[in-house]
């Protein structure tokens, strides 16, 4: 998410980054039905997720195996289908580690022009 890529959007222009997430339909009427147009990554103290779509990747820590969820027929994430989904697990921890780099060069200040 990110306050920049809403106002950019707010203002009717692009947002600059692949894994930004405008916060602008949070301010329109469309917002109930609307789904996200990418994945949406987590990283905090340790634990770090992944959600996309129906399914959401999910791991404790560091130390932690990747969990994956379907959270349309398991919302309180109760059965963990990574070992019957091994290869959906694979895509989106791929998915997760670039949403990380893009995190990381943003905190550099990689993406903007200071």
């Amino acid at each position: 998410m990110s306050l920049g890529d809403t106002m950019i959007e707010l203002e009717s222009t692009q947002p600059t980054k692949a894994f930004s997430v405008s916060l602008a339909p949070l301010f329109t009427k469309a917002t109930r039905d609307a789904t996200r147009p990418r994945p949406l990554g987590f990283h905090i103290l340790g634990q770090a997720a992944l959600h996309d779509g129906d399914f959401k990747i999910y791991r404790k820590s560091k130390k932690s195996k990747w969990e994956l969820y379907d959270l349309s027929n398991d919302p309180s994430e109760t059965n963990n289908l990574a070992s019957s989904m091994p290869e959906w697990v694979t895509s989106m921890v791929k998915a997760w580690n670039q949403w990380k780099s893009s995190v990381e060069e943003s905190d550099g200040g990689g993406d903007y022009d200071l």
